[in-house]
């Protein structure tokens, strides 16, 4: 079973009044990811080179084993765009 952190709960809540928020990846068309989103609570993509967090390791979006971990892997991927969307 490999090591989960959930940013979203390890991580003090950041003020819902933010200037920039770097959006969530559309889809799953990776060859256009051409522009800077998130994909999940620890990989992104910069103008089209995609980027992982080290030694961080969140939960799935894209290929969840229940509703559950959809969810809180979600709240993962909003709780780094808020982070990366402060500077």
């Amino acid at each position: 079973m490999r090591f989960v952190i959930d940013l979203g709960l390890c991580l003090a809540p950041a003020s819902s009044a933010l200037a920039h928020r770097i959006p969530p990846c559309p889809g799953g068309d990776r060859p256009a990811r051409k522009v800077t989103c998130i994909v999940d609570g620890d990989t992104g993509w910069e103008r089209g080179v995609k980027w992982r967090a080290l030694d961080v390791d969140t939960l799935e979006i894209s290929s969840p084993e229940c509703a559950e971990e959809k969810r809180v892997g979600i709240k993962a991927r909003d709780r780094l765009r808020e982070l990366m969307g402060n500077g």
